[in-house]
């Protein structure tokens, strides 16, 4: 196995409750840390199986009455260009399983509009948005935490293997067209990715073994791997990998 960059901590979980449980513990602690010392946390959520039992566990019993709600805030790394309410939205997903099961001021959370006339100006929008929250005039946004899933591909949020938006260095949200879905999608882009605190890595199931092993241990693929791009130079990045995902990495 290629030793992972020292910024990485690579982290094995015996199954999908195991990494979930894992994931929610790295939350938790970081939205302490971070409210203790700026007093607020600003989390940017992805979507996919991983995710949904994530926002689970951090609304049941357990885990519920841990975190300061107060002074957490939600942001999205890509959306689907689809009514909130679909059952394709990401922000859906969130609310259903997390959003509405916990006490959290409605301004706290900043979901990717798609009630906006195009997804162009969804895009401008929430880079306006992320910049005003979490950045400042000429500055670019940085979020405490980024929750990525990794792609059969290699992608990472909706930015995909060849695509253009790989490449964005001016804007912070850009819009995504492909064959490999239907609706356009607005997603972050790589300079607020690499900007983030820190990145947790989800991964699970045997299907990910092989393109976990290309980026973490292949030749190194701009283009073709997006998910190798993923490196904060003043962040760290952590893997939460389930047992069968890891078996080749």
């Amino acid at each position: 196995m290629k030793s992972v960059p020292l910024q990485n901590e690579f982290i094995v979980s015996k199954n999908y409750e195991a990494l979930t449980e894992d994931a929610v513990k790295r939350i938790l602690e970081a939205s302490q840390k971070a409210i203790e010392k700026r007093g607020s946390f600003h989390l940017a959520l992805a979507a996919g199986m991983n995710s949904r039992g994530v926002y689970a566990a951090m609304a049941n019993n357990t885990y519920r009455e841990e975190f300061d709600w107060a002074h957490i805030h939600f942001y999205w790394i890509d959306e689907r260009w689809v009514p909130a309410d679909s059952s394709k939205s990401h922000y859906g997903l969130a609310a259903e399983v997390l959003l509405t099961r916990i006490d959290i001021p409605i301004e706290n959370i900043h979901p990717i509009r798609t009630n906006v006339d195009t997804p162009e100006d969804s895009a401008k929008w929430y880079g306006e948005s992320l910049q005003n929250h979490v950045g400042g005039e000429g500055l670019v946004p940085r979020l405490d935490m980024i929750l990525l899933e990794l792609g059969s591909d290699g992608q990472v949020a909706s930015l995909y293997p060849d695509h253009e938006a790989l490449f964005e260095k001016e804007k912070f949200a850009v819009t995504v067209s492909s064959s490999v879905f239907d609706e356009k999608r607005i997603t972050v882009t790589f300079p607020v990715i690499n900007h983030a605190r820190q990145v947790l890595f989800l991964v699970s199931g045997r299907e990910k073994s092989e393109v976990l092993e290309r980026v973490l241990e292949g030749e190194f693929k701009e283009e073709g791997l997006p998910a190798q791009l993923v490196c904060p130079p003043h962040g760290t990045v952590t893997w939460i990998v389930e047992s069968s995902a890891a078996a080749r990495a």
